[in-house]
């Protein structure tokens, strides 16, 4: 969480704290404000319980509730902080969007008015206001007047204490080697961590680290932003692409001490750009194997919400998530889908998408917690030029279709995969009949030619696979000037190709930009 500190001395009257565990946040809170020479008191209200106050007592904060009328009304507890409430006062409202969002009912308007009525009076007499939920939504009319708080999931210390807690209340052996399942934890909240180590003493006996790497995947899907995808593909599994794979495992060298007391920044990812089906998830899952991290996948088409603050508020819950689970993996796809329309964008959205935009693009260039990103993008003309700046990404790369010897190599991994020997089958004609394809079509071809056999009751030959590639119309041809026009961004752009193969032949007084060498560094 950032500090609350600074926003209380700086008089901030209303904050909205974003937080899926009230207890740790509240005595986060509580226990910056007993450094103040001047003492805060802390109150939390809700529906249920009304109004309470809490004290750090001996180290332990306690909580005791406050008889007064009016309680059960979330227009009471405005009137009660206006009355009766102390000066040097934190009153936080906890779900009290509930009571300010577009379905709160009639009496919606008048608790709006109340709270802006409020504000000038909490601000002169050092009353602090703080919504407290799990998700950011700000009515419209409140919009300039709220500051977000993020409150960040907990750490490794964090994590250790919940651990050890466990372990006490089980009369579980502490383990000896904590740091893998403290790892493994990272990403949850505490309950949610103290639940999955509860169950694993449950089902394993033990604290198991797949049980609670299992359970942290369905909590991370859960949030309907993120997903923990089983990768199950190593470099091996992608043919050609021989210049991105090699400075792939050059840089895996990059992540430890030595490298860091070297001087080298670990690295910040890559953005795979080019032709649909040209194996760029695919290298996004081999990464992951290869570096040996786990791979969190970003939908951000699930990003946008319809109220003020949504979009924004899910756009932070994922990037810290992604940050707690580090070291890991965060594949974007499609990064056109989601950011392409801040290209010559009039604020269509009130602003909402371009804030989205800042944000990510802020954390993508600033961010220090090792998440190593990788992107890809069909159509690279329509991402913003901010996205493709030196300093956003390691290094840019074209991704071409593959050549006939790496359709070869593809054609070979495609067969393999079936169970069957390649050597078996005339991949070399298979390459020379493929111009063009992709490496997904050829996984196609493969897939149908094998459907044919199976019906036909016959083991799968060379020319089953011949018959299916006149079926399958390949892209190159489909979207030949779009590709042809982001081919050519890649030439002047000077980026850096996946494969020796696929780079143009320039004249020789261009050899500079083959090289991948740019003065904008956007070669990476």
């Amino acid at each position: 969480m950032c500090s609350f500190k600074p926003y209380l001395q700086a008089g901030y009257p209303l904050l909205w704290i974003e937080t899926h565990e009230e207890q740790r946040s509240i005595a986060t809170i509580a226990k910056e404000l007993l450094d103040f020479k001047d003492p805060y008191n802390v109150y939390t209200w809700d529906i249920a319980n009304g109004l309470k106050l809490h004290k750090f007592e001996k180290g332990i904060l306690r909580s005791a509730t406050i008889e007064e009328e009016g309680m059960e009304d979330p227009l009471g507890i405005l009137q009660w902080i206006e009355m009766k409430s102390p000066e040097n006062s934190v009153i936080i409202l906890k779900d009290y969007h509930a009571f300010i969002g577009p379905d709160a009912g009639n009496t919606r308007n008048v608790i709006i008015r109340k709270l802006r009525n409020l504000l000038p009076y909490s601000k002169g007499s050092h009353r602090i206001i703080a919504i407290m939920s799990s998700k950011v939504m700000i009515p419209f009319e409140l919009d300039k007047e709220i500051t977000v708080i993020p409150f960040t999931l907990p750490d490794l210390e964090a994590l250790r204490k919940v651990l050890h807690n466990v372990s006490v209340d089980n009369g579980a052996p502490y383990p000896a080697e904590d740091e893998d399942i403290l790892k493994a934890a990272l990403g949850m909240t505490t309950l949610e961590a103290e639940n999955a180590f509860a169950l694993s003493l449950v089902e394993k006996k033990c604290f198991d680290l797949a049980v609670i790497q299992r359970e942290k995947a369905a909590v991370i899907k859960k949030t309907g932003l993120l997903e923990v995808v089983n990768a199950g593909v190593s470099l091996d599994d992608v043919g050609g692409l021989e210049l991105l794979k090699k400075w792939l495992i050059e840089r895996a060298k990059c992540f430890n001490e030595s490298a860091k007391t070297f001087g080298i920044k670990p690295p910040k990812g890559l953005l795979l750009v080019g032709p649909p089906g040209t194996g760029k998830s695919l290298c996004a899952k081999a990464v992951a194997a290869a570096y040996k991290r786990p791979l969190l996948r970003l939908d951000l088409g699930k990003i946008y919400g319809s109220l003020v603050g949504e979009s924004e508020s899910n756009v932070r819950q994922t990037l810290a998530i992604a940050e707690a689970v580090a070291p890991d993996i965060l594949w974007i796809d499609e990064l056109e889908k989601a950011f392409g329309g801040m290209k010559g964008s009039t604020d269509g959205d009130s602003g909402t998408g371009k804030r989205v935009f800042s944000t990510f693009l802020t954390w993508l260039q600033e961010k220090t917690s090792d998440v190593f990103v990788v992107a890809t993008a069909n159509n690279v003309q329509q991402l913003p030029s901010e996205l493709l700046r030196s300093g956003r990404f390691d290094v840019i790369v074209w991704v071409d279709f593959p050549d006939v010897s790496q359709r070869q190599d593809i054609f070979g991994i495609q067969i393999r995969k079936t169970g069957r020997d390649k050597l078996k089958y005339d991949t070399k004609k298979l390459s020379e009949n493929t111009e063009g394809y992709s490496g997904a079509e050829i996984e196609n071809i493969v897939k149908e030619a094998l459907v044919q056999a199976f019906t036909n009751d016959r083991e799968l030959t060379t020319q089953d696979l011949m018959d299916k590639i006149p079926e399958v119309t390949p892209i190159s041809k489909m979207m030949k000037s779009d590709i042809d026009a982001s081919r050519k961004w890649a030439e002047i752009n000077n980026v850096r190709y996946a494969s020796e193969k696929s780079k143009p032949k320039f004249k020789a007084e261009t050899v500079r930009k083959v090289s991948g060498i740019s003065s904008t560094g956007v070669g990476g």
